[in-house]
């Protein structure tokens, strides 16, 4: 998928000069022709009229729609959550599987309700594999002799089953999406730290500047709270370090995290959390818009890969996708007012 949608924009830029001079050598050249015909054949001069300034709008429409269309991306990045029971299992080097875990792990330390609400979802679920456990017990003392049959059934979900599950979704949800954010975060500091104006064009926007989206993700607003209002980092004793500069983030040997919540974007940008869950972030020259969709569908893990790689017996794990829904508009304007600050903007935002 080529992402570069403001570089294939603004290299048109180039080829504006060569389709002016084309389009006037042809307009020219149609001009003589349409003169020679008139007077051959007498047409109206208001039927020429009119043909010309149809004409002139069917272009317009034409490369007004092909610019927009071409301003536009969706991006789906699918990746897979993977359970031993109720908790999410880390998976070495699968940065996305990593951070997951290690954020759960942080917030559930700290907030027993959340867990409580988890945990609860998934006790169902352990009655099941009971049952299962049970019935494979009766299979093995049946005779050897006997024919085995196993079924693979397609079905349509109605969302009923994940309904039951609503707690644990909705935290899992939270979870993906403090992690893209934090992921985000980091790479927008890093890119724009060797970026020379970013005085008169960025802000850093931090917690106090997103209120309202930092209570609706419950997991955004425990961690990055600030740890002297936390009593799991009481013990830590971390205030004495802040005389030597600003604390940005804390991991504890137990799993406790903390993480300043900040992001720096262009001035005059907006971050709205809409009502389908959508958070969209607006600037003058671009809108990035995320959601996490996850539907309960399971995913395939390559052969072997539970047991050979992880450890673990596969009848011991399910595995699930989860899908961010990533949509990028440039304003095509803005672009072409300002070649340089927009291709800034395009690099940090979409490599």
């Amino acid at each position: 998928m080529n992402r570069e949608i403001l570089h294939s924009i603004l290299n048109r830029r180039a080829d504006i000069i060569k389709l002016i001079f084309v389009v006037f050598l042809l307009a020219l050249g149609t001009g003589l022709i349409v003169n020679f015909l008139t007077l051959l054949f007498e047409f109206k001069s208001q039927v020429l009229l009119w043909t010309g300034i149809s004409l002139v709008i069917i272009v317009f429409i034409y490369l007004t729609v092909s610019i927009l269309l071409s301003c536009k991306r969706k991006i789906n990045i699918t990746g897979t959550i993977i359970y031993d029971k109720n908790k999410v299992i880390s998976v070495d080097r699968y940065e996305f599987s990593e951070k997951l875990s290690e954020t759960i792990k942080a917030i559930f330390l700290e907030n027993e309700a959340l867990k409580h609400n988890w945990d609860s979802d998934f006790e169902d679920k352990k009655a099941e594999k009971k049952i299962e456990k049970e019935q494979e017990g009766k299979e093995e003392k049946k005779e050897a002799k006997e024919v085995q049959y196993y079924s693979i059934v397609r079905y349509e979900s109605d969302g009923k089953e994940l309904d039951k599950q609503k707690n644990s979704k909705k935290i899992l949800k939270e979870a993906v999406e403090y992690v893209f954010i934090e992921k985000l975060s980091t790479h927008l500091s890093s890119y724009f730290n060797n970026y020379n104006n970013e005085n008169k064009i960025l802000k850093e926007f931090t917690r106090t500047d997103f209120p309202n989206i930092l209570l609706e993700n419950r997991i955004i607003n425990l961690l990055s709270s600030p740890f002297e209002d936390r009593p799991i980092f009481l013990k830590a004793k971390m205030s004495k370090l802040k005389d030597k500069g600003e604390i940005v983030a804390i991991m504890g040997s137990d799993g406790s995290r903390y993480s300043r919540f900040d992001l720096v974007l262009p001035k005059k940008s907006k971050v709205i959390r809409k009502e389908n869950g959508l958070l969209q972030i607006k600037s003058p020259r671009l809108t990035l818009e995320f959601k996490v969709e996850y539907k309960g569908f399971g995913a395939t893990l390559p052969r072997g890969f539970e047991y050979n790689y992880m450890g673990y017996d596969s009848r011991e794990l399910s595995a699930y996708s989860i899908e961010l829904e990533l949509s990028i508009s440039i304003n095509p304007i803005s672009g072409l007012i300002d070649k340089k600050e927009a291709e800034t903007f395009q690099k940090a935002y979409i490599h």
